[in-house]
């Protein structure tokens, strides 16, 4: 078996056993919704790794990719994660519209649960655009002529970074923010969770020791104590 490219979990600062990586081989293709060709994820059609290698301008490219829930996710809320796509798309799941995005250097995600089919086959697919005409699109590798300028990179067009899922409890932390406060000898924490508890606790080490213990009872799903 081919290993996957890019394999390791993406995100080790907020990381989650139950997980499946989705990089390797999609459908892929160029202005039309073809299907034609085959795309090694999360490189750039441009990019020699991704199979294609065509560093000419695309406006459009789509991408398809099937996938099986794991057992161990079954039952579970769905999270589906782009690293990062250039520059703005549309997913869909199983034909049901998914959202929107627009920034090719920042992640997203979304909660494709009720998408899915938790037995068998799933189907994501993803349409992207990268205007090269648009002189008011934050540029970074973008160069608006056909061969590059004074900078010794290609072009970057749709999903560049590792897509994967992830499933998770229906009171799930969404994210949270670690500041420390160094007058006050202590660590603030503000956490976003997915719906209202009545308490929640924590446990807290630092270099694998024991740190303190909390319970907290939040006022809203954005929480900071």
């Amino acid at each position: 078996m081919t290993q996957l490219p890019r394999s390791e979990y993406p995100r080790p600062n907020f990381r989650r056993d139950q997980w499946l990586c989705l990089n390797g081989e999609w459908d892929f293709s160029i202005g039309q919704k073809s299907f034609d060709r085959k795309i090694i994820v999360p490189y750039a059609c441009e990019t020699a790794l991704s199979g294609i290698e065509d560093k000419s301008f695309h406006k459009t490219v789509w991408y398809r990719k099937a996938f099986v829930l794991p057992e161990t996710m079954l039952g579970k809320r769905i999270l589906l994660h782009f690293g990062a796509v250039d520059y703005a798309c549309d997913v869909w799941v199983n034909g049901r519209y998914i959202r929107s995005h627009i920034g090719g250097q920042t992640s997203f995600e979304a909660d494709v649960t009720d998408a899915l089919a938790q037995n068998g086959e799933n189907i994501i697919e993803l349409k992207v655009e990268d205007d090269y005409t648009d002189l008011e699109m934050p540029r970074g590798k973008q160069f608006w002529e056909l061969n590059s300028r004074s900078i010794f990179y290609s072009r970057t067009t749709g999903i560049w970074q590792t897509v994967w899922i992830e499933a998770v409890d229906p009171l799930y932390l969404v994210s949270c923010h670690i500041t420390p406060e160094f007058d006050n000898r202590a660590v603030r924490f503000e956490y976003h969770l997915s719906q209202i508890a009545k308490a929640v606790s924590f446990d807290i080490s630092f270099h694998g020791m024991e740190a303190a213990n909390l319970t907290v009872s939040p006022k809203s799903t954005s929480v900071m104590p």
